[in-house]
């Protein structure tokens, strides 16, 4: 095998394997966008979604989880969903960097993952 073949093999190896890694991630970003309500069965394009999760930014708590699995009715059927276990975080907790919110953010999360050390 010339040089020049195995070179352009080479290549043509790290773009399939570009390909196996992100072509998954691209279909998430397409799907994301669509107006029907079963996820692999396109009826459009619509941002109806993300317009109406972050369209009142002062959902908290039940009312959040509530527009969160009406808008993603999938999630609803995880087991985190049907033990009661969906953590609520502030969006904004990481912008900017690491800021001295985040201790606090990470006792929440410990806090929720093990239940009965919270008191510790």
């Amino acid at each position: 095998m010339s040089p020049r073949s195995a070179k352009g093999l080479g290549l043509g190896v790290l773009l399939l394997g570009f390909a196996f890694l992100y072509l998954p991630i691209l279909l998430l970003m397409f799907y994301s966008f669509n107006s029907s309500r079963l996820a692999m069965v396109w009826a459009g394009f619509s941002t109806r979604a993300y317009s109406d999760l972050f369209a009142d930014r002062a959902l908290t708590g039940e009312a959040a989880r509530a527009a969160l699995f009406k808008e993603n009715p999938i999630l609803s059927s995880t087991r985190a969903a049907k033990d009661g276990r969906v953590m609520e975080l502030d969006p904004t907790l990481l912008v900017g960097g690491l800021g001295p919110r985040l201790p606090d953010a990470l006792k929440k999360i410990s806090d929720g993952f093990y239940p009965g050390t919270a008191a510790q």
